[in-house]
């Protein structure tokens, strides 16, 4: 009899030989303790014991999957039978990502179906169950791991397989993926035979030299953190200019400026802590800002200003003059309770009024300094040091995901 595997089955990475040759002799002796579960036609859960009963000369037991959630039924069965690294744990979780989006998309349109009628968009948002938080969950990791698995599997798929197969840890991944492909190919089969010590030193990237007038911004491998930037640029918020074809004061004026963007170190880990982005006010309609959702006025600053506000906010407001009337929009909207969550980058002046606005909420003070994006992919790091704030926003989650770039601080309510 030949059964084929469910894919969710292949969410779990495959036993090692000798496991296998244990799990086979242990059934040859007391025989299957438990069966194997079918979905679809499919297995479900047991594929190794279906293995191992063919190997072992034993009739195997069947029985059907009962309930309506797959994903977390094969990760809760599996998880605590082996001993998986971190870097496994994430890539599961990676790989399980879409398809909890999946279901919980499905969700979240039952719900909508039954709210039709009722305009409370921002209970609705927040009642959504996060798929990133859920698979973080289940796999024993954190949201942290799994945007970075992700982004891994995306950028270089031959990665990501040694994560799941247990090869290389995230970190090591991490480094992995700044190398040319030829030479990440070469240094993943070298790794297995290396000490720590070697793997740490073969996998240290080099990082290609930069004109002088565009200081690269130092950025964390194998758990190192950012170095500190001590260069001081002196800068007046109040009359900073908003020419974009100046160099190093039109660094950007929104979240996604036309001329530079938010890096995706910023930006992953905002997704980490909060989820997911459900709108970004201060984006224009060519977005590149990963927000579910974006005001479409093209005349984005008096649209973001003039409209309410809901679920899991993140802002890049414009600077100059204009910042403390986003920094004032943001806490009202807070304060309402149509915003249940958001992180604010903003230049780390605390000697602004619209920075005393923001004073009762934990803060992450960016390392040295945030290099930005041009379109083209030129690099221009701010001409000042950054700071994130969170509303809504418990301490230790902002502190999990930025603590390798940024120093939290939480207000003094003694």
């Amino acid at each position: 009899m030949d059964i084929p595997y469910h894919p969710l089955a292949t969410l779990i990475p495959p036993m090692s030989s000798d496991e296998l040759e244990k799990l086979t002799q242990d059934i040859r002796h007391n025989g299957l303790l438990e069966p194997v579960v079918l979905f679809e036609g499919q297995i479900l859960d047991g594929r190794h014991r279906w293995q191992a009963c063919l190997s072992a000369g034993v009739d195997p037991r069947f029985e059907e999957f009962v309930g309506n959630d797959p994903v977390s039924y094969v990760l809760s069965k599996n998880l605590h039978r082996r001993h998986l690294t971190s870097a496994q744990k994430a890539a599961i979780a990676a790989e399980a990502l879409p398809l909890l989006e999946k279901q919980a998309k499905a969700r979240q349109l039952s719900t909508l179906k039954q709210f039709r009628d009722n305009d409370t968009v921002p209970q609705k948002i927040a009642e959504r169950t996060e798929a990133r938080d859920q698979a973080a969950s289940l796999t024993g990791t954190n949201r942290q791991y799994v945007s970075d698995a992700k982004r891994i599997a995306e950028n270089a798929p031959d990665v990501f397989a040694a994560m799941k197969s247990g090869t290389v840890s995230i970190s090591e991944a991490k480094a992995l993926t700044q190398k040319p492909p030829e030479e990440r190919e070469a240094t993943l089969e070298a790794l297995p035979d290396l000490s720590r010590a070697d793997r740490k030193a073969l996998l240290r990237v080099v990082p290609a030299p930069e004109a002088e007038s565009e200081p690269e911004e130092s950025s964390p491998l194998l758990g190192e953190e950012d170095e500190e930037d001590d260069t001081e640029t002196p800068l007046d918020y109040e009359s900073e200019s908003t020419d974009s074809s100046s160099s190093s004061l039109s660094v950007h004026f929104t979240s996604d400026s036309v001329e530079w963007y938010t890096p995706s170190t910023v930006l992953d880990r905002v997704i980490a802590c909060l989820g997911d982005i459900d709108l970004d006010p201060c984006a224009d309609p060519d977005h590149q800002v990963p927000s579910l959702s974006h005001f479409d006025d093209k005349s984005w600053q008096a649209d973001g200003l003039n409209q309410q506000w809901f679920g899991r906010v993140f802002m890049n407001p414009p600077y100059g003059r204009a910042i403390d009337d986003w920094i004032a929009k943001l806490v009202e909207e807070f304060e309402a309770g149509r915003v249940k969550q958001a992180i604010a980058l903003v230049p780390a002046r605390v000697d602004t009024s619209w920075w005393r606005r923001l004073s009762a909420f934990p803060v992450a003070f960016w390392r040295g300094r945030i290099t930005f994006l041009s379109p083209a992919g030129e690099k221009n790091p701010a001409p000042f040091p950054s700071a994130l704030v969170g509303l809504g926003v418990e301490p230790k989650d902002l502190a999990q995901a930025f603590d390798t770039v940024a120093d939290v601080y939480v207000p003094w309510k003694g």
